[in-house]
């Protein structure tokens, strides 16, 4: 696989087919709206004043909205945290981090959050935008594999065949650098594109894969209908990882538009302490919250799996170490740009902080 600009190894056939599909992504994000307004009300409450129109907003997510990991995003929504800020916010899913991507730099949405292994490289080409908070301090990423042949350590990996949704994404680029840590030859790993879903389990189970990447709340699901399903968490693809909110430097600069921004980051970040402080009520709450606007498989049924996939993204996503909510992680950011510049993802050249500002951080 070849090097080309921010997906090294991405195919020539899909990379342009991606580039024609996150150019009709912007255009319909500028002509359109639909998905999740704020202005609903709900459990956020509502300050300032009630004469202040609020102030529309778009931003994008990286797949559609109705998985676990928007949780944050669904929550802030319907449960009026948005509304609370003075926001009635637009959240327009797109298809894949380069169309989020794109969405921003295009000036189609305000914002949105993708990984640092999609963002990075375009910063370092010399894109003006910037990290203005960091929403997921560790890959989301699962790796399925069965009790059979368990995938336990990045050493099994080695000759194995790995499925993924796609090709030259996020997926697959966490499992290159995953490789690379490990010291495993890249071309000793075969990809095969299949669903992630838990149908897919089959094909682990007849040989024809050794294992496949999945999100979280999918491989939850995964677990909870097959006992024989092996689930490798962080410590397998374990290459530095995070996600970031972005927005472009223009953005940052323009006073009403940073206001904006920090309005959007303080109900974000609102919004996860809800689901947090909610965790003792078995997130009761934020399931009602997000029952009034989006149904699926996750927050259904009488023993739905969000609790147990809410508490992996607390323990491991959304909040740190230290319990703070949005806080850039400078140390993760600096790794993750030294092993992007090892395995030839970025040009090692720039200096990675300049990439992030905390002026929109709310206090923790």
């Amino acid at each position: 696989m070849r090097p080309e600009n921010s997906t090294p190894w991405q195919p020539r056939r899909t990379r342009i087919a991606r580039r024609i599909a996150v150019i009709a992504a912007a255009g319909a994000l500028a002509l359109t709206g639909c998905a999740a307004g704020g202005n609903t009300g709900g459990d956020g409450g509502k300050t300032g004043s009630a004469n202040e129109p609020l102030k529309a907003v778009t931003i994008t997510t990286f797949l559609p909205l109705e998985s676990l990991t928007f949780t944050p995003e669904m929550v802030a929504s319907a449960g009026g945290f948005f509304e609370k800020h003075g926001l009635d916010v637009t959240v327009q899913p797109v298809q894949g981090a380069p169309a989020a991507v794109q969405s921003v730099l295009g000036g189609a949405a305000l914002t949105t959050r993708v990984s640092s292994i999609d963002i990075q490289p375009a910063m370092d080409q010399g894109q003006k935008v910037k990290g203005i908070g960091t929403m997921s301090y560790g890959t989301t990423l699962r790796l399925v594999s069965v009790d059979k042949k368990p995938l336990r350590t990045a050493a099994d990996l080695k000759g194995a065949t790995i499925g993924m949704g796609s090709t030259g994404g996020t997926s697959e680029r966490t499992l290159d650098l995953t490789l690379d840590s490990a010291g495993i030859p890249r071309e000793s790993v075969k990809r095969e594109v299949v669903p992630v879903s838990a149908a897919t389990l089959e094909l682990v189970r007849q040989g024809k894969l050794d294992g496949y990447i999945v999100s979280m709340d999918t491989a939850a699901a995964i677990k909870e209908q097959n006992k024989d399903a092996v689930i490798g968490g962080t410590d397998l693809l374990s290459a530095p990882d995070m996600q970031v909110w972005i927005a472009m430097d223009d953005s940052i600069k323009d006073k009403t538009k940073a206001d904006e921004l920090k309005r959007v980051m303080a109900a974000v970040h609102d919004a996860i302490a809800f689901v947090r402080d909610d965790a003792k009520n078995g997130y009761k709450n934020v399931l009602d919250i997000m029952k009034k606007k989006w149904s699926f498989p996750s927050i259904e049924g009488d023993k739905p799996i969000a609790p147990s996939v809410l508490d992996e993204y607390i323990a491991h996503g959304w909040v740190n170490s230290s319990g703070e909510i949005l806080t850039n992680a400078d140390d993760t950011w600096k790794k993750a740009y030294q092993l992007y510049t090892s395995s030839g993802l970025v040009t090692g050249k720039n200096d990675p902080m300049t990439w992030l500002t905390n002026d929109f951080i709310p206090a923790n």
